[in-house]
């Protein structure tokens, strides 16, 4: 859900938007700036907005003379280097370009932020008629109090499961029809339903738009209080750039149901409310969309450094990308949302990385390194994860961990991701009773020095995970089992791994209604090879230097175990305990097979005779029974003979078949003789 992108580019440039007039000032700013006001001190610490030929605004107060400019509806405002306090919040217009000297900018929050970009919201009225994902038509009590290109809040009383977040989200208006009462939303329609028993209703904004707030320092008087430098609400097209924001109380950017805004190149540090447990770099909150962080440091913040949740009012987060920031000590926390992605992030030295409750989060080409906690977990109730071609070195916790409250999840991907040092599990996957999992993939991965098993994957109760996919990944040195899956119900496949050195019960476990466990290399385990308790196919896969059994067919049914090669395994190389209607044909073995199912079928492998023939000759001593010796691997079940001399050729039937001999019998001696009673034989130990 919620994978829909809107028409409008998020990096949408905005500098052909303002077209400031040019300054001419005896001050530090120069003709190049080409802004419209100038704001700088004097040396007795007065505050001047010069704007061309005429002073604007002068005072002590730095929030009076900005937003007296700001009034004025200029377009570009230049603040020069200098340490400036911002007793009250500035409040921008639309068409606002606020920028700095770079870090000789500073601005000390003694209010609660410094800018603030607010909208508000306006008229509203009431859908008519149900909505559906991908409408982008609107049915509603009364239109005409709407305008084209206008954005507006659609909210319903439906809420998340966690936390009790209402669905809501943001839109353009691309036509307005008052005699049909009909709103058209933006290209690409809705990216949830609504309907009329959940008192859908469709505000109207009056939004800020096109506003940047770029190169300068913000500080805090205090942490005493929820200090922020840039905050933006219902706010449309916000860019904070080239920024560095300290020892604030509560974020160095707050947006707060903002939609196609950005957060870039920024430093964010010491942030933290000594009364409460806030403190972020970055907040998205409500119906934000289309929202971009990059290229930002996040370190030493209170509680997150980047948090993306809801205050229970206007909707969901969705279409969130965090890209190419660095977090040291601190992790980047998803509440709910819709889709949400990571892209090349790196996180070091923290508790934990990424905690997420969005509906689909991806993450893709990210560092994760020098965790004392889980690199990757869950909260809420997630929908969608794919973890993408990431690195992991020396977590104390767990690579990833989705454990816990996972009732909602349909599909999970980790792929091309590299796992090196990971003192638990790399990933461990849990679903409760009653829940249905449509696929699980795992391809393609690295995992290396793990300190337990590398891979669980459980079902509860009568929850079922249709289809897991465990393929082309390398594993070495596991204190644990490379795969356990014996819990799964579905179908099971487990596809060219090579995986050496683990100490675990098993290499790999399925249990699955249908296992495919094929081309897989496994080596040097010190306990058994694979466990199947499940039917299936195991088919082409190499085992060497194992302390137990090779394979072990358990309690189980209709599994077919062919064409697979064993070599120096300790135990047996094939082992059947209690499992019926099996099959046992054509493998390479090393230390035996041993099966007593008698509805097993056991045949055609090499080192393990099931059928024998040939002649068999003996001197005629005056008795009618002889022994005819074989090398069947098992009781002889069929046997043939027939006579191959004269003096063999006397009435005789076979009298018994045991472990190593097949006995005839004769109803008289054959002649005495020295080698002279030769018989043709064919020995089974099958009968079909």
């Amino acid at each position: 859900m919620g994978e829909t992108t809107g028409s409008q580019a998020e990096d949408a440039t905005v500098e052909e938007t303002f077209r400031g007039s040019l300054v001419q000032t005896d001050h530090l700013l120069t003709e190049s700036r080409n802004v419209d006001v100038v704001i700088w001190k004097d040396d007795d610490g007065t505050i001047h907005a010069d704007g061309g030929d005429e002073v604007i605004a002068s005072d002590d107060d730095f929030s009076t003379v900005v937003q007296s400019a700001v009034a004025t509806g200029v377009s570009k405002l230049a603040i020069d280097d200098g340490h400036y306090v911002a007793t009250e919040q500035i409040e921008l217009d639309s068409g606002t370009i606020v920028e700095g000297m770079g870090t000789q900018t500073t601005i000390e929050v003694a209010g609660n932020v410094a800018f603030s970009v607010s909208g508000e919201r306006g008229y509203e009225t009431r859908i008519t008629a149900d909505l559906e994902e991908g409408d982008d038509s609107v049915s509603v009590v009364d239109a005409s109090q709407f305008d084209e290109g206008q954005l507006v809040l659609i909210t319903s009383d439906r809420t998340t499961a966690y936390r009790n977040q209402p669905y809501g989200e943001i839109h353009q208006l691309s036509a307005v029809d008052g005699e049909s009462d009909r709103l058209r939303v933006s290209e690409g329609g809705l990216l949830d339903f609504y309907r009329t028993s959940d008192d859908a209703v469709v505000h109207g904004l009056d939004a800020v738009s096109d506003v940047v707030v770029r190169d300068m320092e913000f500080i805090g008087s205090d942490q005493n209080a929820y200090r922020s430098g840039v905050t933006a609400t219902y706010a449309n097209r916000v860019f904070v750039e080239n920024c560095k924001m300290h020892d604030l109380g509560y974020a160095g950017v707050a947006y707060i149901s903002t939609v196609f805004s950005a957060v870039s190149n920024c430093e964010m540090y010491d942030i933290g409310y000594d009364g409460g447990g806030v403190g972020y770099g970055v907040s998205l909150v409500d119906a934000v969309r289309n929202i971009h962080v990059r290229n930002s440091v996040f370190h030493q913040l209170r509680n997150h450094g980047t948090t993306v949740g809801g205050n229970r009012e206007d909707g969901l987060p969705r279409l969130i990308t965090f890209q190419s920031n660095e977090y040291y000590r601190n992790d980047a926390d998803v509440h709910v949302g819709g889709v949400v992605q990571f892209d090349g992030n790196r996180f070091v030295n923290a508790n934990g990385s990424i905690i997420s409750g969005a509906e689909s989060t991806i993450v893709r080409d990210c560092e994760f390194r020098g965790l004392s906690s889980d690199a990757i977990k869950n909260r809420g109730d997630p929908e969608m994860l794919v973890v993408d071609g990431c690195h992991f070195r020396k977590i104390a916790g767990r690579g990833i961990d989705f454990y816990d409250n996972i009732s909602t999840i349909d599909s999970l991907t980790i792929s091309g991701c590299d796992f090196s040092n990971v003192d638990s599990n790399v990933f461990r996957f849990r679903i409760p009773d009653g829940h249905v999992v449509d696929n699980i993939t795992i391809t393609g991965n690295e995992m290396r020095s793990c300190g337990t098993n590398a891979v669980i994957i459980e079902e509860l109760g009568a929850s079922e995970i249709t289809d897991l996919e465990f393929s082309n990944n390398r594993i070495d040195d596991v204190a644990g089992v490379a795969l356990l899956a014996s819990e799964v119900s579905g179908t099971v496949r487990v596809l060219g791994n090579a995986v050496s050195n683990t100490d675990g019960s098993y290499v790999v476990a399925v249990g699955g209604r249908r296992n495919l466990v094929s081309n897989n290399d496994f080596r040097t385990f010190t306990d058994r090879g694979l466990l199947v308790r499940g039917g299936g196919l195991v088919t082409g896969n190499t085992v060497v230097n194992g302390d137990n059994d090779a394979v072990l067919v358990y309690r189980t049914a209709g599994v077919v175990v062919a064409q697979n090669q064993f070599v120096n395994t300790s135990g047996a190389d094939i082992n059947e305990i209690d499992s019926t209607d099996c099959k046992f044909v054509g493998n390479d073995l090393a230390s035996g097979l041993d099966s007593d199912g008698e509805s097993n079928v056991v045949r055609e492998n090499f080192g393990y005779q099931t059928a024998v023939s040939g002649t068999y000759t003996t001197s005629g001593d005056g008795t009618v029974r002889f022994e005819i010796p074989h090398e069947l691997d098992g009781n002889a079940e069929l046997a043939h003979v027939w006579a191959e001399s004269a003096d063999a050729a006397g009435a005789f039937y076979v009298s018994d078949k045991g472990a190593d001999t097949v006995s005839v019998t004769y109803d008289s001696p054959p002649p005495r003789g020295s080698n002279n009673v030769t018989w043709g034989y064919e020995f089974k130990t099958y009968t079909d």
